[in-house]
């Protein structure tokens, strides 16, 4: 049986280097780090670079794997937990099919390159484009409302729409 901890020595159903490939038509394919383990070990955030016959990048990847028997060291491995979980992670799926587009373009939110879902595992594959090879490699632990507001594209937005508009009205 797989468990939490299982999911750490590489053990799931997907084999992500074979899907990157075959999606992107690539030449080669490299897991270059692991950023972030995923809450209850459901999977990982690594970065991946990928090469095609023209050009390189990286990208994300963020692999939900929930294992199939749960350790937790203060028992949080329920059925209803689970299930949070997961729709959770289909929620952010979602997100990413459906509405993250739409979003203005100053937010730069990382694009869905592309996504897999497999029923009978319950794996999730998302990937992303990565922000960091577009220039955003700062991260803050703490905004104001002065950093917050501080972007000058931001304050134009709001100056503009009389406060922060996230969509693009679709008729």
């Amino acid at each position: 049986l797989l468990t939490i901890d299982s999911y750490s020595k590489g053990q799931s159903f997907l084999n992500i280097d074979q899907f990157l490939s075959e999606e992107f038509d690539l030449v080669c394919v490299e897991k270059c780090a692991h950023l972030q383990t995923l809450w209850s070990g459901y999977g990982e955030i690594a970065r991946y670079l990928i090469q095609t016959q023209q050009d390189h990048q990286s990208v994300i990847v963020k692999h939900i794997a929930p294992p199939l028997c749960g350790k937790h060291p203060y028992h949080w491995n329920s059925k209803l937990s689970h299930q949070r979980k997961m729709t959770s992670y289909q929620v952010e799926l979602n997100w990413y099919q459906h509405w993250a587009q739409r979003c203005l373009p100053e937010l730069n939110l990382p694009r869905l390159l592309t996504a897999h879902q497999d029923n009978e595992s319950q794996e999730i594959l998302l990937v992303l484009s990565d922000l960091d090879a577009q220039g955003f490699t700062e991260r803050y632990h703490h905004l104001d409302k002065k950093r917050l507001f501080s972007n000058k594209q931001i304050g134009d937005i709001q100056n503009e729409f009389g406060g922060i508009r996230l969509f693009y009205a679709k008729n």
